[in-house]
């Protein structure tokens, strides 16, 4: 946010409220917010650039589930339910005022970290991601078959990316193929390269290559 010339806040007990202004403007932000036992509120009211809004926000965790809500004063809002299955395992399910629901599976045993998401609404979309980290290493693939508004189309994005450190040295290598659903679009794909070196603490030198 551009409002960070003046920031007051105060905290009693769970309760903590600040101020940020912008002096030359006048733009403000103004947070109220409440933790403790597992639940969290906020109400942030904004006045920027003579619009004003308001956003707010509760959580509650218990046991293995998490419950969240946002909304705001234009009539956006989403729910989520989280459940920690164990053993690095959790399920979310989501939904908001744009009328897509969001189920995601997510796993990790060891190195290995997993993920699969489900949209139903207007256009389905599947998405799907794989890691695996040891070491200075690490592997990893992604697909998403929704990506409009990444995109400006309908397209299905695979991504396949490998990093490996060793010392002040990183090397990384990313390749990216997106698959468009119209015919009249041209598919795309791209690879880049990259080296880091860490000179020091303050000072590190790259370089990288995208070809698409």
């Amino acid at each position: 946010d551009d409002v960070a010339d003046l920031k007051i806040t105060y905290t009693m007990g769970a309760l903590t409220a600040s101020v940020a202004t912008d002096e030359d403007t006048s733009d403000s932000i103004t947070t109220l917010s409440y933790a403790a036992d597992g639940m969290s509120a906020s109400v942030e009211m904004t006045d920027q650039g003579g619009t004003q809004t308001t956003e707010f926000a509760v959580s509650y965790a218990t046991g293995g589930m998490t419950l969240g809500a946002n909304a705001d004063d234009a009539d956006d809002w989403d729910v989520s339910v989280g459940y920690d299955l164990g053993g690095g395992t959790s399920v979310t399910v989501a939904t908001g005022a744009d009328e897509v629901s969001k189920i995601t599976a997510a796993t990790t045993v060891g190195a290995i970290a997993l993920s699969i998401g489900q949209e139903f609404g207007e256009d389905d979309e599947t998405e799907l991601s794989a890691t695996y980290s040891q070491g200075g290493m690490s592997f990893g693939i992604s697909s998403d078959s929704g990506q409009a508004g990444k995109y400006g189309d309908e397209a299905e994005n695979d991504t396949l990316g490998i990093k490996y450190t060793m010392g002040a040295v990183t090397a990384a290598y990313q390749m990216t193929k997106v698959d468009y659903a119209a015919t009249g679009s041209t598919d795309q794909d791209a690879t880049h390269v990259g080296v880091s070196i860490a000179v020091n603490d303050s000072l590190s030198v790259s370089a990288g290559q995208l070809t698409t």
